[in-house]
């Protein structure tokens, strides 16, 4: 990874990053100048990190369909390997041990999507889901009544895959989805404002206090609770 020029000439008075920072990148280029990362914590780099709790995210989750009804609830998300999306699994699998609901292996419907040249492949409006997911629907054992997607995009395309093979929205399969900024687009599906926008607002208050001699505590990790918004595609399911 090339560092722009101004980061090698050290030409700025502070840095907010986002996404896995290898640690060397880091040392090498950003330390020791201020610096604050947002929502992939890695312990191996020592600055101010702030993040949505991913736990809280997947608690609320589960607590919200389980008062609904749902004991059959999966989880389903393309980026396995990342950081994110394995802490909403972990807090998902915690959250319905903590409820004593049981998992099935089925309906966890995790994969990681391909990398060129280490870097995501979009994936284009007519990606297939299904193949990942047949094996929590193809009838040898009972259906999640409910998925927790990560975001509504995944979303999106879990219940195009569904409706292809004859579930229904929310009928049959109730799906939450997320979105990071409500005020760019609207939630499309019941689920989470994942409150990108304040974390960004935190990261900066942190970032400039600390260029401006104004102090604070070092080495904190700063978590928002994203905010849940009911919605129309979670219902209480038809036969538990």
């Amino acid at each position: 990874c090339t560092p722009p020029v101004s980061l090698v000439k050290k030409d700025l008075c502070g840095v907010i990053f986002h996404g896995e920072l290898p640690p060397s990148f880091w040392s090498d280029h950003i330390w020791p100048l201020p610096s604050v990362g947002l929502q992939y914590v890695n312990p191996e780099i020592d600055c101010n990190w702030v993040k949505i709790d991913n736990f809280s995210r997947s608690y609320q989750a589960v607590r919200y369909l389980k008062g609904l009804g749902h004991s059959r609830i999966g989880f389903l998300s393309n980026e396995s390997e990342l950081l994110m999306p394995r802490e909403r699994f972990e807090g998902y699998l915690k959250a319905m041990a903590m409820y004593g609901l049981k998992v099935e292996q089925e309906w966890c419907i995790t994969w990681q999507r391909s990398r060129c040249n280490g870097i995501l492949l979009s994936e284009r409006g007519d990606v297939d889901y299904w193949p990942y997911m047949q094996k929590a629907f193809d009838g040898t054992k009972p259906h999640p009544t409910a998925l927790i997607c990560l975001d509504d995009f995944r979303a999106n395309f879990a219940s195009a895959a569904l409706a292809k093979h004859g579930f229904r929205v929310p009928e049959d399969v109730s799906i939450l989805g997320a979105r990071n900024d409500l005020r760019i687009f609207p939630l499309s599906f019941t689920g989470f404002n994942d409150r990108l926008d304040e974390i960004c607002s935190e990261a900066v208050r942190i970032l400039l206090a600390e260029v401006n001699g104004q102090g604070g505590v070092k080495g904190q990790t700063i978590s928002l609770r994203p905010n849940f918004i009911p919605g129309r595609t979670a219902v209480s399911p038809a036969s538990s």
